[in-house]
């Protein structure tokens, strides 16, 4: 034990490593409290109005098309169910709805509420899609300091910056497969960075699985792509990944083609009328963290969202721009036709921009303070 005490206390690399990570964790977790605390888990909120839960309409297969083929995360916690012995699960269900006050008050949300036969036969499966909620946040945060790391980015704002997004994210988000989208876009992003296209192939597959604007997300990382790559063997690429989404694509409309809704829903008119609403473009409000504010989509949140990136879309590297354009060229008109009217959330394809953009503010705020502190020392002798 004094061996290892000697060897991480005498690190300073080692220190602020644990001390980022925990950082990360905990920014991680308080962003998936918030969105929990916003949206209930184990509740028919926005379980497009079924009487059931929305997690047992993700486990099941049932809801409505297109948000039945976002079944990345519902698989996944299917997978784990079949695969895990049932004393397992059982004694997991005894330990959080312990059946004697002695071992304490039931927990896990809203479900403590329902029946113990509806408890136990979803306990486990919805467990697992609370945890993969949480993964996903900690990968996210991960790979945003990645992306920060690789382009450069002073350590303090390769922490800080992830942090402040996830932290942002319960403002934005209203289903659990939101945190994986992130997660994935930031995961191809540092990829595209870092390693050749073909590193990439698993990550567009299940990114595609888990979300079909994967599909759209690929090609705004040619210019990443391009820096390691001739074009031609960048659009290449481009192309097998995109195909790789689109294939995943028409399996997952084909698993699901007999469920009610429409592949795509029409959304212009809302999205024109929601222009014309006082109550969406000045007063509407959200509750996140427990305290009420104005939502992200209204007219002040969203003017000062456009300066935070206008103001250092100058200062990122060229790659990154291109990228960005190419996202917002796709991004926009897909929301405009296809999105829900002042849902945010539905501008993922610029999530890396977005982060990038609050790295490159906290640079140049670290680099006046720098500046500033420097100047006050000079001038006290």
């Amino acid at each position: 034990m004094r061996k290892l005490m000697r060897c991480f206390g005498g690190s300073r690399k080692w220190f602020f490593r644990i001390c980022c990570a925990i950082v990360l964790f905990v920014s991680a977790a308080a962003s998936v409290s918030g969105y929990y605390e916003r949206w209930p888990f184990w509740t028919t909120a926005i379980a497009e109005g079924s009487t059931e839960p929305y997690e047992i309409l993700m486990l099941k297969g049932t809801l409505e098309r297109p948000y039945v083929y976002r079944h990345l995360l519902p698989d996944l916690a299917n997978f784990a169910e079949r695969v895990t012995p049932r004393k397992r699960q059982d004694a997991l269900f005894e330990s959080v709805f312990p059946s004697t006050r002695a071992r304490g008050g039931p927990k896990f949300g809203a479900l403590a509420d329902a029946p113990e036969s509806v408890r136990r036969a979803w306990f486990f499966p919805a467990l697992i899609l609370y945890l993969l909620t949480f993964v996903s946040a900690a990968f996210a945060v991960t790979a945003m300091y990645l992306v920060c790391k690789t382009i450069g980015m002073p350590l303090p704002v390769c922490v800080v910056a992830p942090m402040i997004t996830i932290l942002l994210a319960p403002y934005f988000y209203i289903y659990p497969y939101d945190y994986s989208e992130l997660a994935f876009l930031m995961a191809a992003t540092w990829i595209a960075l870092r390693f050749e296209w073909w590193w990439l192939l698993p990550v567009a597959a299940l990114g595609a699985w888990n979300k079909e604007s994967f599909f759209f997300f690929v090609p705004s990382l040619y210019p990443f792509l391009r820096q390691r790559a001739s074009a031609r063997i960048a659009a290449t690429g481009v192309a097998i990944l995109t195909s790789v989404c689109g294939l995943v694509y028409i399996y997952t409309r084909a698993r699901f083609a007999n469920s009610p809704g429409t592949p795509v829903e029409f959304a212009l008119w809302d999205r024109l009328s929601s222009f014309f609403d006082p109550f969406l473009l000045f007063t509407s409000t959200d509750e996140v963290y427990g305290f009420r504010f104005l939502r992200v989509s209204t007219l002040f949140p969203t003017l000062f969202l456009i300066l935070v990136m206008a103001r250092t879309w100058t200062q990122m590297p060229g790659m990154v721009r291109l990228h960005g354009t190419i996202a917002a060229a796709i991004n926009f008109p897909l929301y405009v036709l296809f999105c829900s009217p002042n849902e945010y959330r539905n501008f993922s394809l610029l999530s890396v921009v977005f982060v990038l953009a609050i790295a490159f503010n906290l640079k140049e705020w670290l680099e006046r303070s720098a500046l500033n502190g420097s100047g006050s020392r000079g001038a006290n002798p």
